[in-house]
């Protein structure tokens, strides 16, 4: 039998504390369990630190965390509890201390000592079949691999609601209605989503709270007339041409000294100087631009007059220009190495995340630990929640994180069993349109996973999971997206919807025939079988269940709803940092990088120009993403210049030497020969098919 090493016995250790304890308090807990392992280690002559400082360095930590692969856990438990006092008694450790690393290192032998029990314990199959794998842990936190070079901490400096002035809360407000409401007297735009609403509201009061911290100007004096200079036509009446011109150059300048003062500010403050982010900023200001002079226009063509609104928009020129250099040369903010993992042999990076993560993951469902005891159903419902997060950006094409946060799950259903359902089954139903969301102009605007039996005139047997998507940032262009979701099946025998339905539903196994539970639900093969619920899904995390209460009569019954991928400690939506953090530290337990959930979108682009989908098919997964195929191919593609000098490479290789040999032989190539060639030309796109013409042609410009 292998030696259990203390770093596997750390990773189990880590695991578990997640299981039991709130997020905070697992890191407290493992900090100090850590402290005193340093400690044991320097005392054993493990591990000697470089820094002699008080405080322990990084590099001081992680070369500790690599030691423990050397130390054994019988060695920890012999001399371990020794050497912490030995530790204690020659640098003069506090009683306080002492009491609390002492508590910390016997809670960690006291868990060793339960594993090595568990090794000991010969295991039947059924149980094995029921077994996590053994955790492969990297020895740190995700949240400690900063993506880019930016270092100190983040200067926060909006000005938040509360502390705005009443005269300057009304205007922000005023602001919002011309941004949102349905109809606006004298706006000549469509009104914007609420969620990009709050994106502009919010680099709003970041100005303003600049404007405040940074440019010393009172609350009392603070208006929005700071943002964006207004001239009154009165104003102008009264002045002559040039006296025009004077007062219309004099608040550009003030408008450029201000831009140009801030993103110095954003870069020297918080090193924020991507174009990107200096052109949200602009674009926010040239909406709030069309806020202030919305009564002195017409149509939209009107704003061209205007000199203010052409300074801001030769600014996007020039931002845009920017932004473009960086795409053609690649220049991202963020180290896109520790974003995008090594592709394993033979196969694409998108592939490998779902062997090396996604599978993992999807075994990380099973209810019983590694060393075959039961893990509790809370634990089971997280990690098939965490399974069910990925799949959904790696098995099919992904979506925006904002839509997998919005999706909703019906609660309650209709009392009377619809017809379609077969006898022995259960369905999920997509609630009655009356009891939906919906937008200001009173068009449905919610996302929606459900179960059917019947969709578009075929019959399911086993029944089909849906997405439908309505509230995304594209569906004004895009419309309503309807994804059903496929049941693959796994090499263990198990599909997709297994996790579906345990996710949902709960899960029962009949194992134990003194167990005086017998089962009663839906699954005919199950009935009457002695078992036990070992994890009630969802209903683990006390989902906030809520109904949109519609106008109806006082026959019908609410229909209730939950958010499909809650936050697991809450039951609530989830939000943007804690949803995108799940995605980045499963990444980084199985392949040592972070991806984000957007991120997949990029994996998915790149895989497919690597495996050289058709024209068609690359529309087609631009649409199933809510994108056009350029967008796809500009902002989210991330080949490298290798990959993509390769099909034309091929080609050349394929339609120039190969048929050009064989014409040298025969200086009539008969019409087969030309078919084949036709054929092979279209398979080229534009751009590779002008490149080739170029390289026939004898052109000096091709590389």
């Amino acid at each position: 039998m292998n030696t259990l090493s203390v770093f596997e016995l750390h990773g189990r250790y880590t695991a578990h504390l997640k299981t039991i304890c709130h997020e905070d308090q697992s890191k407290q807990i493992l900090s100090e369990t850590d402290t005193s392992l340093r400690w044991v280690q320097i005392e054993l002559g493990n591990f000697k630190p470089k820094s002699s400082g008080r405080k322990t360095t990084r590099a001081d930590k992680q070369a500790a965390k690599e030691a423990l692969k050397q130390l054994s856990v019988k060695h920890l438990q012999q001399e371990g509890r020794q050497a912490l006092e030995r530790y204690f008694e020659r640098n003069h450790v506090s009683r306080s201390s002492r009491n609390t690393y002492r508590a910390r290192f016997e809670k960690l032998l006291s868990f060793a000592d339960t594993q090595q029990r568990r090794r000991q314990r010969p295991k039947s199959q059924h149980i094995l079949d029921g077994c996590c794998p053994p955790l492969d842990y990297h020895g740190s936190h995700s949240v400690k691999l900063p993506l880019t070079g930016r270092r100190g901490v983040y200067q926060y400096y909006r000005l938040d609601n509360a502390e705005m002035p009443d005269a300057l809360r009304e205007e922000v407000e005023e602001f919002q209605r011309f941004l949102e409401a349905p109809h606006y007297p004298g706006r000549i735009f469509a009104p914007v989503k609420t969620s990009t609403a709050q994106t502009y509201l919010k680099n709003v009061r970041l100005f303003l709270g600049y404007l405040h911290r940074f440019r010393n100007v009172s609350l009392e004096k603070l208006t929005l007339d700071h943002l964006v200079p207004y001239v009154a036509e009165e104003e102008l009446a009264t002045l002559s041409t040039i006296e025009q011109k004077k007062l219309w150059r004099k608040h550009q300048r003030q408008l450029e000294t201000f831009i140009f003062e801030y993103f110095q500010f954003l870069v020297d403050q918080n090193s924020s100087f991507s174009p990107r982010t200096h052109i949200a900023k602009l674009t926010v200001l040239q909406r709030f631009c069309h806020f202030r002079y919305r009564d002195d226009v017409q149509r939209e063509a009107d704003y061209k007059q205007i000199p203010i609104f052409n300074t801001i928009e030769d600014l996007l020129h020039q931002k845009n220009r920017v932004n473009q250099e960086w795409r053609q040369k690649q220049t991202t903010v963020a180290d896109q190495t520790l974003k995008m993992p090594q592709a394993l042999p033979g196969k694409t990076v998108l592939t490998t995340v779902r062997e090396k993560v996604l599978k993992p993951m999807r075994e990380w469902c099973r209810h019983r630990w590694h060393t075959g005891g039961f893990r509790t159903g809370w634990a089971i419902a997280s990690s098939t929640l965490n399974y069910l997060k990925l799949a959904l950006v790696c098995d099919v094409p992904p979506r925006r994180q904002s839509e997998y946060r919005g999706i909703k799950l019906a609660m309650s259903c209709p009392i009377e069993r619809p017809s379609d359902i077969p006898n022995g089954e259960y369905y999920w139903p997509l609630p009655a349109v009356e009891a939906r969301e919906k937008d200001k102009f009173g068009q449905l605007c919610d996302n929606f996973i459900y179960k059917v039996f019947s969709h578009r005139g075929k019959l399911y047997p086993n029944g089909l999971w849906i997405l439908e998507v309505r509230d995304y940032k594209t569906d004004r262009v895009y419309g309503t997206y309807r994804m059903p979701l496929p049941n693959r099946q796994f090499e263990d025998g198990s599909c997709f919807y297994d996790y579906l339905d345990q996710y949902v539903c709960g899960r029962w196994i009949p194992e134990g025939y003194s167990n005086p539970h017998r089962y009663d639900w839906w699954d005919p093969e199950l009935m009457g079988k002695r078992g036990q619920w070992i994890t009630k899904g969802i209903m683990e995390f006390n989902p906030e269940t809520t109904f949109y209460e519609a106008q109806r009569s006082a026959q019908q019954v609410p229909w209730r709803w939950a958010w499909f991928l809650p936050q697991p400690r809450t039951g609530k939506q989830s939000n943007l940092s804690g949803f995108a953090r799940s995605y980045s530290q499963a990444s980084f337990q199985y392949l040592n990088v972070r991806i984000n959930p957007h991120f997949y979108r990029n994996l998915w682009a790149t895989w497919a120009f690597q495996v050289g989908l058709s024209e068609q098919e690359l529309q087609s997964l631009a649409y199933a993403m809510g994108m056009s195929v350029v967008t796809m191919r500009n902002t989210y593609e991330r080949c490298t210049p290798e990959e993509k000098a390769r099909p034309i490479q091929e080609a050349i290789d394929r339609v120039l030497f190969q048929e050009m040999d064989g014409a040298e032989k025969d200086d009539k190539p008969d019409k087969a020969r030309v078919e084949r060639m036709k054929r092979e030309m279209k398979r080229l796109s534009p751009e590779e098919r002008q490149r080739l013409l170029d390289e026939l042609m004898g052109n000096d410009q091709v590389s």
